[in-house]
């Protein structure tokens, strides 16, 4: 099991590719990151698209785009994932989550890597530094829905202590889940 307080220790990271030395950096979205957003939907695979948004998607309506780039700041964190710089500067992994209505302060989360930079251990910091900040929001605990044959995340989420089941409203799903603190704690 991972250690988060060991993995994140603030918003910004490197992580270097091998033999290439690309640099990262992970940061909370901003609102004018939807049309680096948009390219990013875009730019992957229908498998990772579908991993994603647990559906055949194309491409993001615009409502849903504007909102991913500006999520309500009280129940809602997005993070990305970027490489290079200013004009040259790309998104290459998103993670949210969203805290539920009901009074157990659980959030539901989603990530996704690109298909070009998947294996980098940007899944591994996307989903630490989402802890961490559902952490630092006082949320109780994370869970995500996976399709059974999403082996990476399976594995990043056993990797970070999560627990599995299949999802109690569609059995086709499988449902990770990691409480963060006990009900004492809040």
């Amino acid at each position: 099991m991972l250690d988060v307080a060991d993995n994140v220790a603030a918003t910004e990271f490197y992580a270097w590719s091998t033999g290439v030395g690309s640099r990262f950096v992970i940061r909370t979205i901003r609102p004018d990151d939807e049309s680096k957003l948009d390219a990013f939907f875009r730019g992957l695979s229908p498998v990772s698209r579908h991993r994603r948004f647990l559906a055949v998607i194309n491409e993001l309506p615009a409502e849903l785009l504007a909102h991913f780039a500006r999520p309500d700041g009280n129940t809602e964190v997005a993070l990305v994932a970027t490489t290079g710089a200013g004009s040259n500067e790309s998104i290459v992994g998103e993670a949210r989550f969203v805290v539920g209505a009901e009074e157990s302060r659980c959030a539901e989360f989603a990530l996704v890597v690109s298909d070009r930079a998947q294996g980098r251990g940007l899944g591994q910091r996307l989903l630490g530094t989402l802890i961490q900040r559902a952490l630092d929001n006082d949320v109780a605990c994370v869970h995500g829905d996976l399709l059974p044959d999403n082996h990476p995340m399976l594995g990043l989420a056993r990797k970070y202590g999560f627990s599995e089941g299949r999802n109690p409203a569609d059995p086709r799903l499988l449902r990770v889940r990691k409480t963060l603190r006990p009900p004492s704690a809040r």
